[in-house]
C-alpha cells in the first residue's frame, strides 16, 4: 500500500501538471486575444488612413474646382467697378467692393487648403541640414516683408538635424511669420529663436512677446482654419500652425505651445524621437 508521503507527492505532481496545463491554456488564450487585438488595430489604422486619404483627395478637388468660379466672380466684379464706375450708385460700388474683397479672401483660403493638401502628398526626403542657415534665409526674406517693423531678433544655437529641407523651411517660415504677426502691437517686439537639450533630445523653439493667447483654448491652436484672435486684429487664415504641426508629425516629432494673454507665446517642437 502506498505510503502517505507517496500519495501526497503524487497529488502535488498532478496539481502541478494541472496548473501547467491551465497556465499554457491561459497563455494560448492571451496570445489569441492579443493577435485578434492587433488585427483589429491594423484594420482600424488602414481604415483611418484610407479615410484620411479620401478626405485629402476631396479637399484638394473642392479647393481646386472652386478657384475658377472665384476668379470669375472677382474678374466680373472688377470689370463692373472699372468699366461702369460713372454709372454705379455709391452703394452699388461699395457692395461690389465687398464682393471682391470676400472673393479674394476665399481665394487665399483655397490656396492655403491646396497647399495643406499638397503637404500630405509630398514625399519626405531627409538630409542632414543646418537649421540656422534656413532661419537666416527666412529672416532675410522677412526683413523685406516686414520692412516697416523694428523687431529685435535673437538667434541662438540650432543643432544640425535630419529633416526634409523644404518642409523644415516651411515650418520655420510659418512659425516666424506667426511670431512677426502677433508682435505687431507690442511696444518693443522681440523674437527669440533657439533650442535646448531635454531628456536626450533637442527641443527647438520660437518665442515672442506679442499678443499671446489663453491656454484654455490651446486645443484649437493647430486646427485648420482655427483662430484664437479676431481677424480685425490680426490677419491670417488659420492654416499656418496646422501646416507646422503636420510637418513636425511627419518627421516623427511633437509640437506644443505655452502662452498667456498679453505676455507672448512660445512654440516648441522636436524632430524625431529622443536619442
Amino acid at each position: 500500500m502506498p505510503s502517505l508521503s507517496f500519495v501526497c507527492a503524487a497529488i502535488a505532481a498532478i496539481a502541478l501538471v494541472a496548473a501547467i496545463m491551465l497556465l499554457n491554456r491561459d497563455r494560448r488564450d492571451a496570445r489569441a486575444a492579443l493577435a485578434e487585438s492587433r488585427a483589429r488595430l491594423d484594420q482600424a489604422v488602414k481604415e483611418a488612413r484610407a479615410a484620411a486619404a479620401e478626405l485629402d483627395s476631396f479637399s484638394y478637388t473642392v479647393a481646386h474646382d472652386l478657384r475658377a468660379p472665384l476668379r470669375a466672380i472677382d474678374g466680373f466684379s472688377r470689370a463692373l467697378i472699372e468699366d461702369f464706375a460713372d454709372k454705379l450708385e455709391p452703394e452699388a460700388a461699395r457692395l461690389l467692393g465687398v464682393v471682391r474683397r470676400n472673393s479674394l479672401r476665399m481665394g487665399r483660403l483655397m490656396d492655403d487648403l491646396l497647399g495643406f493638401s499638397r503637404l500630405l502628398r509630398q514625399p519626405l526626403e531627409k538630409h542632414r541640414i543646418e537649421p540656422a542657415a534656413i532661419v537666416r534665409g527666412i529672416l532675410a526674406d522677412s526683413n523685406a516683408k516686414w520692412a516697416n517693423r523694428d523687431v529685435g531678433i535673437e538667434l541662438g544655437a540650432l543643432p544640425p538635424v535630419d529633416a526634409d529641407p523644404a518642409l523644415l523651411t516651411q515650418l520655420y517660415a510659418n512659425l516666424i511669420d506667426n511670431a512677426m504677426k502677433f508682435t505687431a502691437h507690442a511696444d518693443k517686439p522681440r523674437i527669440e529663436i533657439g533650442s535646448a537639450a531635454e531628456d536626450g533630445r533637442t527641443v527647438y523653439f520660437i518665442a515672442d512677446n506679442g499678443a499671446g493667447f489663453d491656454m484654455a483654448h490651446a486645443g484649437k491652436l493647430f486646427g485648420v482654419f482655427q483662430r484664437l484672435h479676431r481677424a480685425e486684429d490680426f490677419d491670417g487664415n488659420g492654416v499656418g500652425l496646422a501646416v507646422a504641426q503636420r510637418i513636425v508629425h511627419r518627421h516623427g516629432g511633437a509640437i506644443w505651445a505655452k502662452a498667456a494673454p498679453g505676455e507672448g507665446a512660445s512654440f516648441f517642437f522636436t524632430l524625431g524621437a529622443a536619442a
